[in-house]
């Protein structure tokens, strides 16, 4: 029994910060809330989600540091167009798809190229 237990580790469970956090992020990529509409208050989202206020400005303020939101001073939070956002998450997940592969090679290539090209993008 001493050997089961060694091996085992403890489990590690999302903070509400952060289950708050996937929800919206997950809903803003389903286009649930189309750019520069403005999202649900905090104090409605606090009802929805049966948090606190902190924990729902937290996730909030996590998903403006990404860009894919903006929140004005009394204005409530407006969704930003980040379209080369997402292009941006699937390609390091295609870049992590190429890394476990064997051929590293084509991974050296695949991401010089996409890194002139988001370059581009953001001049």
């Amino acid at each position: 029994m001493g050997r089961l237990v060694a091996k085992l580790e403890r489990v590690k469970a999302d903070s509400l910060r952060s289950q708050v956090y996937i929800q919206l992020k997950k809903r803003l990529m389903e286009g649930v809330w189309k750019i520069g509409e403005k999202l649900p208050s905090e104090n409605e989202l606090c009802g929805v989600f049966g948090v606190s206020r902190v924990t729902v400005r937290a996730a909030l303020q996590q998903l403006e540091i990404l860009g894919l939101v903006e929140t004005k001073h009394g204005g409530g939070t407006f969704v930003k167009d980040f379209s080369t956002i997402s292009a941006e998450e699937n390609y390091r997940e295609g870049c992590n798809r190429l890394s476990r592969s064997e051929n590293n090679s084509k991974r050296h290539r695949l991401f010089g190229r996409n890194v002139r090209r988001y370059a581009r993008l953001y001049r």
